[in-house]
């Protein structure tokens, strides 16, 4: 009767290999953890000093080229896990009121308070959308509205400050007519729609 021989590979040195590079790389994984486990605390407030909710509040790990955001709470607080220990930029935006940045927020902030007030002027025109500009523009019923929406502004962001940006007649001219040609619009829009853009998004409307 022949007895079978099994054969380990490797035998003990194996095994050690394998148990010292398992260990390097729970390591390697504990570190990236414990890493990114810092947090950013607060709380956003407006002019009068009460909670706002819904604040988009925005850490900034600029060595990383990582945004991490979160939205505030009823009570107005806010909390950013998953942080890597460094210190961050902080941004803070809601429609309506002003941007604010704080450039240096150290990890594990936990009594952070930032208060906010109404973007006014130019700052509360930029935050426009497209949506609410569009709407300023006049058509003569609703497929010719439709007809230039489909054409034009599934494209174009039109009446933001991108397409307002040629402030010459030229311009203006140059511009559409270039898109003109592509033949989508009714032709009764192309004859008027130039003067009423101009006429709508110009500087001083």
């Amino acid at each position: 009767m022949k007895t079978k021989q099994v054969f380990c590979l490797g035998g003990k040195d194996a095994m050690k290999k394998s148990v010292v590079l398992f260990c390097s790389s729970l390591t390697v994984t504990l570190s990236c953890v414990f890493s990114q486990a810092a947090t950013i605390q607060g709380t956003v407030v407006n002019e009068k000093n009460m909670p706002v909710e819904g604040v988009m509040v925005s850490a900034i790990d600029a060595e990383h080229r990582k945004w991490t955001s979160v939205f505030t709470k009823p009570d107005g607080s806010f909390t950013i896990n998953e942080l890597r220990d460094c210190t961050h930029q902080l941004r803070t935006r809601l429609m309506g009121l002003t941007d604010t940045w704080l450039s240096s927020v150290s990890a594990n902030t936990d009594n952070l308070h930032i208060q906010t007030r109404p973007a006014v002027g130019e700052e509360l025109e930029l935050q426009r959308p497209a949506n609410s500009a569009f709407s300023m523009l006049d058509f003569e019923d609703s497929h010719a509205k439709l007809n230039f929406k489909m054409m034009c502004s599934y494209c174009h962001q039109v009446g933001t400050v991108g397409f307002r940006t040629p402030e010459e007649p030229v311009d203006w001219e140059t511009m559409l007519r270039r898109m003109d040609g592509f033949g989508g619009l009714f032709p009764h829009t192309k004859e008027t729609i130039i003067p009423r853009l101009m006429e709508t998004y110009k500087g001083d409307a």
